[in-house]
């Protein structure tokens, strides 16, 4: 009987399945926390902004009208931070192999320092690999699916208009009677 590379490694196959899936979880939670952020910043924006909001619209500037500026806001900063972290990803991703390496000897030439003050005996040093053979692959295989990165994509620019509604929502609701008599 011929076995399939599934059949023989099916255990690491399931582990890389689950480190994918626990590295998108991850990704997921830091674009959340990123998102309330934005939506923090944009509660800011609009508290600070009160006076030039209730300006504006006893000028005749419309609700519908300082909304779209606040949620443009908002938007802008998810656009910035997918300009920003979509390459930088994938520029530490293509890399990763390179990086491993570089981090792998950095960290030896540091323990073997420490070894040296501490035993004065550089024969006995024991080099730290951090991607272990016997436990892992010797490199990560890289690859990079564009479908599954236009789909983060536009879960992020989602998500980022999603978090810039209520702040622009109550920026366009600002009176601007009770504002200015506040001033």
């Amino acid at each position: 009987r011929v076995y399939s590379w599934n059949e023989l490694n099916a255990a690491e196959f399931e582990n890389f399945s689950s480190t994918k899936i626990l590295l998108l979880l991850i990704m997921l939670l830091i674009v959340l926390v990123a998102s309330v952020n934005i939506s923090s910043a944009l509660v800011m924006i609009v508290m600070e902004r009160r006076k030039e909001i209730a300006i504006l619209k006893s000028v005749g500037a419309s609700s519908s009208g300082i909304t779209t500026s606040f949620l443009a806001v908002g938007f802008g900063a998810g656009v910035g931070g997918v300009l920003l972290g979509i390459p930088l990803g994938l520029l530490v991703g293509v890399n990763i192999n390179g990086l491993v390496s570089f981090t792998e000897k950095l960290v030896n030439i540091c323990a073997k320092v420490v070894y040296l003050i501490g035993n004065g005996n550089a024969a006995d040093f024991e080099a730290v690999r951090l991607l272990d053979p016997a436990y892992y692959l010797q490199n990560i295989p890289v690859t990079v699916p564009f479908g599954e990165l236009l789909l983060i994509v536009i879960g992020t620019l989602l998500l980022s208009l999603l978090v810039s509604a209520i702040p622009a929502i109550k920026g366009g609701k600002e009176k601007p009677l009770d504002t200015l008599r506040k001033m």
